[in-house]
């Protein structure tokens, strides 16, 4: 399985193409998946980015989960206007389409953040203003925890 890690800082160029890190080109472990991406709007402000076997992994997740209800076709519409599949050029640089820079307010800089399953893609000054600070406390709040063995597993009862 991909685990995408750590964070870097990368300019957006006139085109609206952004630079992938070589560490996160390289955590992709099917080699047919390190050339194209599927980037999608985040629940907050920024942007997904999947490799295609993981983008059918989370489409799986969020069709169970809505499948049934009553604005399942919505959902599905939704989701599919909101994503853009995308290949590296030669240089590992990725296009990201107006409307989705729009939702993201890309315009100059962006935070590339390796988040296990996939990339999330922050306008610079946003990332600085609140969410990371936001991330990192959240991490560290419940830290003595994880490493203490304090909270149960998923299939454990909480009381």
């Amino acid at each position: 399985m991909t685990f995408f890690t750590g964070q870097s800082e990368h300019k957006l160029d006139s085109k609206g193409r952004l630079f992938l890190p070589r560490r996160i080109i390289e955590a992709v472990q099917e080699p047919s998946d390190r050339s194209r991406f599927f980037i999608t709007a985040g629940p907050e402000r920024c942007l997904y980015a999947f490799t295609p076997s993981g983008f059918a992994r989370h489409y799986q997740q969020v069709q169970r989960k809505v499948r049934g209800s009553d604005d399942y076709r919505a959902v599905m519409r939704g989701m599919s206007r909101l994503l853009s599949e995308q290949s590296l050029d030669s240089q590992g640089r990725v296009l990201i389409p107006a409307g989705l820079r729009e939702h993201g307010g890309l315009t100059k800089a962006a935070i590339v953040v390796g988040v296990f399953d996939h990339v999330e893609i922050w306008d610079a000054d946003q990332w600085a203003e609140a969410t990371a600070a936001a991330a990192e406390n959240a991490y560290l709040s419940h830290a003595a925890g994880f490493f203490n063995g304090g909270f149960p597993e998923p299939d454990e009862e909480r009381p």
